[in-house]
């Protein structure tokens, strides 16, 4: 569930830097994508290669049906109206919830090794508290992050002009997509770390969250490498050949050369926080990112753009070193072993103080 949404972000961006009323309006009926990811993640906590398979097969309905109805809706296409912008959010929320559909009836049916049963559901308290302490941190985390970065790019990158931001986010879009074979690893890593502590063998989670990270990092570092020597050639591919289209290749290059130093740091981040996570430690994991985000990051961008008026590559410099700054500090924390205190499935082992 990766590549939808790394689609469904760069639409939901771009609508909002641009478009924000229409786009928000159309999208209000979007929980259908909440709910696709409530059930991948059932899917795939299951474990086994089948379920895995399923998930892509409703990734692959998304993407397909928002591919299709953004033609369709956007322009005008087969007698339906142009909606422009507004078209996009009702394609990505008309194709998050066919995705849903595809989950839920597998689900149901059984398929993907799935399993049907349907016995009488219950409500256990312990249980949802315990659902609660662990899930909530973790869903503030991706909230407060996720606007410390979008308050970054509208009110920082945006300042900078009009070609620094498309050429940002270009940037960004070529990163989230080369970035996502090593999330998917990190979340692999993350269920087999599950599973370990569910079994009770916490003594094989630093083995695997020691391949996980060195898998991940070959990759992220290859990414970089890329990054680093060709990204006229990644960017030109975005880039019209006008003037604008010039300077707007130019910007693009530099801010895509300049993501290649923070690519070991971001698949090293991505490993450990997600293994953090499958572990329980959630809560630290929020209010270390919440606050480097929030207390370094923001500020210390916006003195080195605002007062001492650094320009497009001052403000990737501080991404680099944001995300460098958090992936030693996530990494310190996995070694110092506080996560093995926490009692994650409730089978007795001390909490975390």
């Amino acid at each position: 569930m990766t590549f939808e949404i790394a689609l469904l972000l760069g639409l939901i961006v771009v609508a909002v830097i641009f478009f924000s009323f229409e786009w928000v309006s159309a999208d209000v009926v979007g929980l259908g994508l909440v709910l696709s990811l409530i059930l991948t993640g059932q899917l795939r906590d299951l474990g086994r290669a089948e379920q895995i398979i399923f998930d892509d097969r409703g990734a692959l309905v998304l993407l397909t049906a928002c591919v299709l109805l953004c033609w369709v809706l956007i322009s005008g296409h087969l007698g339906a109206p142009a909606l422009g912008v507004a078209g996009s959010a009702w394609a990505a929320t008309i194709a998050s919830w066919c995705a849903f559909s595809v989950l839920a009836f597998s689900l149901w049916r059984g398929w993907g090794g799935a399993g049907r049963d349907h016995g009488k559901l219950g409500l256990s308290i312990a249980e949802l508290l315990r659902m609660l302490r662990f899930g909530l941190p973790n869903g503030f985390n991706w909230f407060l992050e996720f606007a410390a970065f979008s308050l970054f790019i509208n009110l920082i990158i945006g300042h900078l002009g009009t070609i620094p931001l498309a050429g940002f986010n270009i940037a960004m879009q070529i990163n989230s997509v080369s970035c996502m074979p090593a999330f998917g690893m990190a979340s692999a890593g993350a269920i087999l770390v599950g599973q370990a502590v569910g079994r009770g063998a916490r003594d094989e989670v630093g083995a695997i969250v020691k391949l996980t990270a060195k898998v991940a990092t070959t990759w992220m570092v290859g990414i970089g490498i890329l990054y680093f020597t060709i990204p006229h050639v990644l960017v030109g591919w975005f880039a019209s050949p006008t003037v604008n289209g010039a300077a707007l290749l130019e910007v693009g290059a530099a801010i895509l050369a300049i993501a290649s130093f923070w690519q070991f740091f971001d698949g090293l981040s991505m490993v450990v926080s997600e293994a953090l996570r499958a572990v329980g430690d959630t809560t630290w994991t929020l209010w270390a990112r919440v606050s480097l985000a929030w207390f370094v990051f923001l500020p210390v961008s916006l003195v080195t753009i605002f007062s001492f008026h650094g320009g497009i590559r001052a403000a990737m410099v501080c991404i680099v070193v944001y995300i460098a700054v958090l992936a030693i500090a996530i990494a310190l924390r996995f070694v110092s072993g506080a996560w093995k205190r926490i009692d994650l499935i409730g089978d007795g082992t001390p909490p975390l103080v």
